[in-house]
């Protein structure tokens, strides 16, 4: 009887954990902004036209957008150096998946193998097997939102980061200069 039991309970555990892989804790509760923008990723080059001597300045019009945010919602200097995830932030590619609804291999750890949580930010065979590559066209965001919207997650190089298309829940990576559109997060 005790053998039955010990056998039952294995089987259990094995379908409620799944294959054994790690599976990491959950996401904690997350506050979305009221809009989204759109913006690329990639890094901008500007000349101060009144003073070019000056030089170039640099600057990120997605991540700039989520810093003034934060900013003025008292978020310290320090807090977004460091990326305090209670501050206005780019959401990571499993932030940005909770907003996918009516669409389970994409959905928050669906079937689609990309995360952050697990480091699995490069194509694998899961993904060309279209474990990622959505539902039928409908809207499919919590949001009601439409169209690609981008990840803080990178992919294979530091020229794409991974982005959700809501018109049907595609999760692929993409080039920067892509004008996606940005919704920020934070940790509530």
């Amino acid at each position: 009887m005790k053998k039955m039991v010990l056998l039952m309970f294995v089987i259990f555990a094995f379908i409620a954990c799944g294959d054994g892989k790690a599976v990491p804790g959950d996401l904690p509760e997350l506050e979305w902004s009221e809009k989204a923008e759109k913006l690329p990723l990639e890094a901008t080059e500007l000349i101060d036209p009144d003073d070019p001597e000056k030089g170039t300045r640099i600057i990120y019009p997605a991540t700039s957008y989520c810093e003034e945010l934060a900013k003025n919602d008292g978020a310290t200097e320090e807090q977004i150096k460091e990326g305090d995830k209670t501050v206005w932030h780019i959401p990571s590619i499993d932030e940005l998946r909770t907003l996918i609804i009516n669409c389970p291999n994409s959905e928050y750890r669906g079937a689609c193998p990309i995360s952050e949580e697990v480091n699995q930010l490069t194509y694998t065979e899961d993904w060309k097997a279209d474990k990622c590559s959505g539902c039928a066209k409908s809207n499919h965001s919590k949001f009601g939102d439409s169209g690609w919207f981008w990840s803080y997650s990178f992919g294979e190089n530091k020229n794409t980061a991974w982005a959700i298309n809501f018109d049907d829940a595609y999760i692929y990576g993409n080039l920067l200069g892509a004008n996606y559109s940005v919704r920020c997060v934070r940790n509530k």
